[in-house]
């Protein structure tokens, strides 16, 4: 009896995907692929078809909100459990508060209980392809694992697919260690989610403590 593969579903683009058709992601992406760089293929054995979360992506940049820049870029982001989110770039006039179209897909994706990926597509500029920026490097090492696949191509279809790691794209990342402790009260802790993270003293508790120690 043939095994039926796993699949994801999409349908359209912006931060609400929904079902709508199964497209196949068991077969090897960069080796079935014909575009993709010869120099970026990833030895991983089971590997995924980076065509049809591509399009995805450049379907959510045509809803990026981007006035200033003129650089629309999409993003899908492909769950565990097969639902795949898909984000654009959304732009502010205080240019700090713009969001990237990864951080709008993950942003989507946890919000709707996703908590594990396996893969994400970027899809940006006209000639050369735009890949995620620092931030967005260091948002998606929160929830992903650093030999997740990341297809990034032009918003066309011009040129090759290229793939690379979260872990290529940032060796080293910033994590912190999850803790299912309770909330620590008068220690100096304080929990945030299921991480305990160090709280500093403030200069007003500072100041406080030295004026007390000089009246002694």
């Amino acid at each position: 009896m043939k095994r039926q593969k796993k699949g994801f579903r999409v349908q359209g683009s912006g931060l609400n995907a929904r079902p709508s058709r199964t497209l196949n992601t068991e077969h090897a992406c960069l080796r079935s692929a014909p575009n993709v760089s010869a120099a970026l293929r990833t030895p991983e054995p089971r590997t995924l078809s980076p065509e049809p979360l591509l399009a995805a992506a450049r379907a959510a940049a045509r809803n990026a909100y981007c006035p200033y820049s003129r650089f629309a870029v999409g993003a899908a982001l492909l769950a565990d459990d097969g639902r795949l989110f898909t984000g654009a770039n959304v732009e502010n006039a205080s240019f700090g508060l713009t969001l990237c179209a990864e951080r709008a897909a993950l942003v989507a994706a946890v919000s709707a209980g996703a908590r594990t990926f396996r893969a994400l597509a970027v899809a940006g500029g006209s000639r050369t392809p735009a890949m995620p920026c620092g931030a967005c490097r260091q948002v998606l090492a929160e929830f992903c694992p650093d030999a997740m696949p990341i297809f990034y191509a032009t918003r066309g279809n011009r040129g090759a697919i290229r793939c690379t790691t979260l872990g290529r794209l940032l060796p080293d990342a910033f994590r912190l260690q999850p803790s299912l402790a309770a909330t620590e009260t008068g220690s100096g802790r304080q929990h945030i989610g299921d991480t305990n993270i160090e709280r500093p003293t403030s200069n007003v508790q500072h100041r406080r403590t030295k004026r007390g120690n000089a009246h002694a």
